[in-house]
């Protein structure tokens, strides 16, 4: 039986940023990350780590739950 981690999509963020009519330096400034942080998480070709304090930090200042910015995946599939 498989379990479920959150991954984190770059995509999800652009949408919720861009919902909240946010720059990617009115992000950087509110949640005291860089611009390039923010560019770096938003770029479509990566898969940036990021903690949770980071995520959660996100997730509060674009006003959506985590799991917005994130997707799920089954860990079966990382065993396979």
């Amino acid at each position: 039986e498989g379990t479920s981690l959150l991954k984190f999509n770059g995509a999800a963020l652009v949408a919720a940023r861009t919902a909240a009519k946010m720059t990617q330096r009115e992000l950087a400034e509110r949640t005291g990350l860089s611009r390039q942080r923010i560019i770096s998480l938003e770029d479509p070709t990566g898969e940036p780590a990021v903690l949770f304090d980071t995520l959660s930090s996100l997730a509060e200042v674009l006003g959506v739950p985590i799991q917005n910015l994130c997707e799920e995946r089954d860990t079966k599939e990382l065993t396979t």
